[in-house]
């Protein structure tokens, strides 16, 4: 049984690796930001019934661009019930470009990016919680294949 809780740094393929575990590797996934954040919202109302309804799964993947102040005391209270962390982050440029290419290029998002980098830093919440770090970019900053990204994802949970 692997649960997993997978996050990292914006335009990091967070979303596309989630769904390839999902559909390549038996793991039920929960996105805690799809339908305007529902599943977050599901959570932080009841974490036990909420883990309630995970525990009848064998894998577990749950992706979750979380927010360091307001959902911290969340992401510890999924570490302490057994979740692996694996954080996505590597190079920021490439990070950055891929963040903006899935945002249309709108100027109005780049302010979101640089506005979530800067919690990130400002919080050291990756220092604080000491996830498995993986690069999801080659030395040349494109994506490595899927794959490798996602078996390095399932180690972290292994």
């Amino acid at each position: 049984m692997s649960k997993i809780l997978l996050s990292g740094i914006p335009g990091t393929g967070k979303s596309t690796v989630a769904k390839h575990i999902e559909t390549n590797h038996s793991f039920f996934h929960i996105d805690m930001e799809q339908n305007d954040f529902a599943p977050r919202h599901e959570f932080t109302q009841s974490r036990e019934d909420f883990l309630g309804k995970l525990a009848t799964h064998d894998n577990v993947l749950i992706s979750w661009g979380f927010g360091p102040f307001q959902d911290r005391a969340s992401v510890d209270y999924l570490r302490q019930n057994g979740y692996s962390m694996a954080w996505l982050d590597g190079d920021r440029v490439a990070s950055f470009r891929e963040f903006m290419k899935r945002e249309n290029n709108d100027p109005i998002k780049e302010s979101t990016y640089y506005g979530q980098m800067q919690m990130i830093v400002i919080t050291g919440i990756v220092e604080a919680l000491k996830p498995s770090i993986i690069n999801p970019f080659s030395e040349d900053g494109v994506f490595r294949p899927v794959e490798d990204i996602a078996q390095d994802i399932i180690n972290t949970g292994a």
